[in-house]
């Protein structure tokens, strides 16, 4: 996505370029590069040009050899800049959606936890499930009672208690 540095596919990229295996990095813009315009301008102004690296960014019309000697530019910074703002507004968006929707009391994950379900009426809410909330309550108890895990996880084994992952398989839930 770009919002940081730490992505496998870079990480490897750069081992690559601090290998000397690679002379040239090329992207697409410079926002799929990263959106952390100090980041960004860190590698096209120091750490390209020490590793004697070319960069290019196909629609920001951008090429490193065209810049060799000095800084990027004022547009490809202000690109940056505008990449990191618009990233980071996004960032806040989401978050506040994800608030309102936890206020009203929706569920945003794939699947309900054990012990829980959706409801069949409004997918984004969650009903308890009784079979499984037994279960749950049980395994409380004993908790409560100072037993161990492996002494819990025993007494369920022996009164036949499916594991979580059979017990939706055997209910038809989806997983």
């Amino acid at each position: 996505s770009g919002t940081n540095f730490d992505r496998p596919g870079f990480n490897s990229m750069m081992e690559a370029v601090y290998s000397g295996d690679v002379n040239c990095v090329i992207v697409k813009d410079l926002s799929r590069f990263g959106r952390n315009y100090i980041e960004v301008g860190r590698y096209t102004d120091k750490i390209f040009p020490e590793w004697r690296v070319r960069f290019i960014s196909v629609n920001d019309n951008y090429d490193s050899l065209d810049y060799q000697g000095v800084t990027c530019g004022v547009d490809v910074a202000l690109k940056n800049l505008t990449n990191a703002m618009y990233s980071q507004d996004l960032s806040q968006k989401i978050t506040s959606v994800k608030r309102m929707q936890q206020k009203r009391g929706e569920c945003f994950a794939a699947y309900a936890i054990y012990g829980y379900m959706k409801s069949p009426e409004n997918k984004k809410r969650w009903i308890i499930d009784n079979e499984a909330a037994e279960v749950v309550r049980r395994v409380y108890r004993l908790c409560i009672e100072g037993k161990g895990n492996e002494t819990i996880a025993r007494m369920l084994q022996e009164d036949k208690v499916l594991v979580p992952m059979a017990y939706w398989q055997s209910k038809g839930l989806p997983r």
